[in-house]
């Protein structure tokens, strides 16, 4: 145990200086070199430019998370709605050809006799 904290002790300690004082000699050489830096000398109209173009990267963004995908849309909302409805529609013709006798047969009258009642069953949807 006492090898291990004279070897932290050791790391803590490099050339008689702390690790501290290390951390505040860079942090105070850093300052130091970005005080002394040339700051470029930049256009107002190329400062406006980089703001307009920060804004509509936002503005992109938010439309981006606002608005979905259509292919977010069909995956997550049309694919499970459709597929519901035409369960629903296949348990309700299975209810009603076994709940209503001769149904099969007045189906099968209505689309054979003529074309008007090929539209109409369209629109019912079957």
């Amino acid at each position: 145990m006492a090898k291990k904290t004279e070897r932290v002790d050791e790391i803590d300690r490099v050339d008689g200086i702390d690790r501290v004082d290390r951390i505040d000699r860079i942090e105070r050489a850093l300052a130091q070199a970005h005080r002394e830096q040339n700051v470029p000398d930049l256009s107002p109209e190329w400062r406006e430019g980089v703001m307009r173009r920060v804004r509509s990267l936002h503005a992109e963004a938010v439309e981006k998370e606002a608005s979905p995908t259509m292919a977010l849309v069909f995956q997550r909302m049309i694919l499970p709605c459709a597929t519901a409805t035409g369960l629903v529609a296949v348990a309700l013709l299975a209810y009603l050809l076994a709940a209503v006798p001769g149904m099969e047969q007045e189906l099968f009258a209505m689309l054979t006799q003529d074309p008007s009642g090929l539209l109409a069953t369209e629109a019912l949807g079957l």
